[in-house]
């Protein structure tokens, strides 16, 4: 059932690195594309008119952000989704400048992830034998809070 729900337990020393690879090397290039991101958040038509290819670099984006998703994913299992909503609300927190926002946002997300994991098995740890996954038990607490996080962002 781990494979379904995801855990965060210690990975092998060859994922570790693979991983490391995978999102060191992949937020380097996103940050490289932090000018243009900033651009484009001007609108589509604007950025085009102030000379940016807006289909090349959402391109470069979805090709850049997909392995470092799917390497995060692959690792950890679909607990990795988790904190798909951060970048939202570090959004909201720090304003919209990419070159802040990529790092924060990976940053931020980890610590979110890790401290609702902990959260959690510190609440459930006097029930040992009805303990479910990490990201089962998040999910379940947290939905509604997330969902009231994105409509916010979202109405803004």
């Amino acid at each position: 059932m781990t494979w379904l729900m995801g855990t965060l337990t210690a990975p092998s020393y060859p994922a570790l690195a693979v991983l490391a690879c995978y999102l060191l090397g992949g937020l380097f290039l996103l940050l490289k594309q932090a000018r243009r991101l900033n651009v484009l958040t001007l609108g589509e038509e604007s950025a085009r008119s102030l000379g940016i290819d807006t289909e090349h670099v959402k391109r470069v984006v979805y090709v850049l952000s997909a392995p470092i998703t799917g390497a995060v994913v692959s690792v950890s299992g679909m607990i990795g989704f988790v904190g798909m909503v951060i970048p939202h609300a570090v959004r909201f927190l720090l304003g919209a400048d990419h070159r802040l926002l990529l790092p924060a946002s990976a940053c931020i997300g980890g610590m979110y992830l890790v401290i609702a994991d902990t959260w959690q098995r510190i609440r459930c740890s006097h029930r040992q034998k009805f303990l479910l996954g990490s990201s089962l038990r998040w999910q379940v607490d947290h939905s509604s809070s997330t969902s009231w996080c994105g409509e916010r962002i979202g109405s803004q």
